[in-house]
């Protein structure tokens, strides 16, 4: 249950940034959920790693390399 709230919620997320960022396009609900979907999927395989790697760095910067991994994660999924 909680996996597909999670799936909703990115979902969602997707549909914002479409509606509030210029550039950014997404035809319907489904599509931000597919775009979810896919997001997720490159955070629980790829950034797992990358945030287990890059864990020292990560701590010394308090977080910030985190963020940029996600980051990283959408414009690969893009």
């Amino acid at each position: 249950m909680r996996l597909i709230i999670e799936i909703l919620l990115m979902g969602i997320a997707v549909a914002v940034a479409a509606y509030i960022l210029p550039g950014v396009g997404v035809d319907n609900f489904w599509s931000a959920i597919i775009a979810g979907i896919f997001i997720a999927f490159a955070n629980a395989t790829i950034g797992t790693i990358l945030r287990i790697l890059t864990f020292p760095i990560n701590f010394l910067t308090l977080g910030l390399v985190s963020f940029i991994i996600t980051v990283l994660m959408v414009l690969l999924v893009d």
